[in-house]
């Protein structure tokens, strides 16, 4: 039992493992709560835990980086590679060897708030005589030392946002958070007049007024000149300057994607992988290759009695007011 206020235990920690829980201690109350709090461990085998170590992109020597990308011969580095997948799984393997070899690793501050000084002082003293607060004296300069804290914690709260303010940008962004519209959807009022609350009647209300402007097919074809069929994919070409330029406006950032790259490696070394990325978009608008790739894929999972699922999106709702007779006329045969 941990009684938080008084004998009484009115804060509890409910679990079905006790082991899970393995320390329990009373901790000091906030300064404007009126009964003490409960600081507890978790001992999870699945419980995620901080990266000792991360990488840091903004110690890196880009300009060696860049050379050493320049250095590998992009021909040998595919040649072996039967489909589009592997060429880029080769070309991701190639910049995380890269990674390992120039990028830093930094210890992660963990998150806190930061309070000034003098009121880091005081939290540590309002600690020291929580350990004797069960002595009258000690009691006194306990609650004289929770109410000192919270005015001084309101007082630097006030001067913290004041001080945003007096900056435009800050001014703004600090007004933007405060009045950003909720993401839910308000009430909707029926054709009868009935306030409507709940999500499934809000949605079918919504699609009743979209499907109500829809365009009603009149079953009449118009007469079409014939026109040229627009060039194959297979046409178009992707040039190491036209990546170049696109790699050079991606945000420097940490960010990364899919392949774990960050956009930082992107765009500080665009020159030194402009080229490969262009042989690679080329090849990926091969579309024979990666419908080969397929059949080769299903046959080959049907042939050792795998089961192999193919999953189809359906579009036919985004294309409720077309007119597919008229679609197919324009298509060119």
């Amino acid at each position: 039992m941990f009684p938080t206020r008084g004998n009484r235990c009115i804060d509890w920690i409910i679990g079905n493992d006790t082991s899970l829980i393995p320390t329990i201690s009373i901790v000091p109350p906030f300064p404007s709560c009126d009964h003490s709090g409960l600081s507890f461990s978790l001992s999870s085998p699945k419980s995620p835990s901080l990266p000792s170590q991360i990488r840091d992109f903004t110690r890196v020597d880009y300009s060696a980086f860049s050379n050493y990308l320049l250095s590998i011969d992009c021909f040998s580095l595919f040649c072996d590679c039967p489909d589009i997948d592997s060429i880029y799984s080769a070309f991701s393997s190639a910049i995380h060897s890269a990674i390992d070899l120039f990028v830093p690793y930094r210890t992660p501050r963990p998150p806190s708030l930061s309070y000034p000084p003098h009121i880091r002082r005081l939290i540590k003293h309002r600690d020291a005589l929580f350990s004797k607060v069960h002595l009258s004296s000690v009691r006194i300069l306990f609650d004289q030392c929770s109410k000192k804290l919270l005015f001084e914690i309101d007082k630097w709260t006030r001067y913290s946002t004041r001080k945003k303010l007096s900056r435009v940008n800050d001014l703004y962004r600090h007004i933007s958070s405060l009045t950003k519209p909720k993401l839910s959807i308000p009430e909707l009022v029926s054709p009868q007049n009935l306030l409507v609350f709940d999500s499934i009647s809000k949605s079918n209300l919504l699609a009743s007024e979209f499907a109500s402007h829809f365009t009603l097919d009149d079953g009449c074809l118009p007469s079409l000149s014939s026109s040229r069929a627009p060039p194959p994919l297979s046409l178009f070409t992707f040039f190491p300057h036209d990546v170049y330029k696109s790699l050079r406006k991606l945000s420097p950032t940490g960010s990364t994607g899919h392949d774990a790259i960050p956009q930082i490696i992107f765009s500080k070394c665009a020159y030194a992988l402009s080229t490969p990325l262009a042989d690679i978009f080329n090849l990926s608008l091969i579309s024979v290759t990666n419908l080969l790739t397929c059949q080769n894929d299903w046959t080959s999972a049907h042939s050792k009695k795998l089961v192999t699922d193919v999953v189809y999106i359906d579009f036919t709702r985004a294309f409720d007011a077309l007119k597919f007779a008229l679609i197919l006329r324009t298509l060119p045969l």
